[in-house]
């Protein structure tokens, strides 16, 4: 179910509904009004890609366009507000709502008797090196001599 955010930019409201899939989409009409467009609908139909909208069933009707289509505004709309709003867009709203599936996650795991962290990135799970060395003590001497330098070469 997504979650619908209203969030400030100088002074005004935007609504922003943010899926489960990490998808942004923004409630166009506001966003057409803030970019100065006088004909807020004809602007979203002449600057927008319609496979970027998405049509709301709220009791009144409510036109949805994704981050691609808000650039397309943007870039048409002769306001100067368009340059600081793409500006908070990419530095402040984009990175707040980043997917933070993507984002690394670190945790702690029992092997044996040593306890290691673990960075889960990218459906992979990432040891240190040097938390490494300890578990391999049994190996191979010339693989340890290997991992060794590795990890001096690293640092």
């Amino acid at each position: 179910m997504p979650v619908l955010h209203h969030l400030a930019f100088e002074g005004h409201t935007l609504p922003v509904l943010h899926r489960r899939d990490g998808i942004l989409l923004f409630e166009g009409t506001p966003l057409a009004r803030l970019l100065g467009y006088a004909d807020v609908i004809g602007a979203l139909h002449a600057h927008c890609h319609l496979e970027g909208f998405v049509f709301g069933n709220q009791p009144r009707p409510t036109i949805w366009i994704d981050i691609r289509n808000v650039h397309l505004l943007a870039l048409h709309s002769e306001s100067p507000v368009a340059e600081r709003l793409m500006h908070w867009i990419s530095h402040r709203l984009l990175p707040y709502f980043g997917d933070r599936r993507s984002q690394p996650r670190r945790r702690r795991v029992a092997v044996g008797e040593r306890q290691l962290n673990v960075l889960n990135w990218q459906d992979e799970c990432w040891l240190r090196l040097g938390d490494t060395l300890p578990l391999l003590d049994g190996a191979d001497q010339a693989l340890l001599n290997a991992l060794a330098e590795l990890r001096s070469r690293c640092h």
